[in-house]
């Protein structure tokens, strides 16, 4: 068997029947090959910035920090920073059930200490408290009420 002899370079390039010589060129051992093909010039774009979604976020996280400051900035403006009073004015409970002058005097700031004696009230009923009503004490003072146990005096 007899080999087929090496074609070189420097060889003429091989020319397929049918095709233009341009379209086909021989490599170093002679064989056809295709001619690069050109891609076609794309048509120049102007200048842009790309746009990135994560760009519209930060605008957004900046927009609400800005109105949570603003809310809080609020808030603590509103705030009553008065101090409670020194002294608060007693109520009168004269006449009142004990559970009803109890819960009405500590609701106020106030001690309460409850009595049962024999009064001229209707038993469970409170009929006197000291010290008297509109007087005006320290907040946690203790007021004292009689009750009425049901007995005469």
């Amino acid at each position: 068997m007899s080999m087929p002899a090496r074609r070189y370079a420097e060889q003429e390039t091989l020319v397929e029947e049918g095709a233009p010589e341009e379209e086909t060129r021989a490599d170093a051992y002679g064989w056809p090959q295709p001619r690069p093909r050109r891609r076609p010039a794309r048509p120049a774009a102007p200048p842009s910035r790309r746009h990135f979604p994560r760009d519209e976020a930060w605008v957004v996280l900046a927009i609400l920090g800005v109105a949570a400051a603003a809310a809080a900035a609020i808030w603590y403006l509103s705030l009553d920073r008065t101090p409670p009073p020194s002294t608060l004015t007693v109520p009168r409970v004269v006449g009142l059930r004990e559970r009803v002058a109890v819960t009405r005097l500590t609701r106020e700031g106030f001690s309460v200490r409850a009595i049962e004696r024999p009064g001229n009230a209707k038993p469970g009923h409170v009929f006197s408290q000291r010290p008297a009503p509109l007087a005006r004490l320290a907040r946690g003072a203790t007021i004292t009420i009689r009750v009425a146990n049901g007995q005469k005096p």
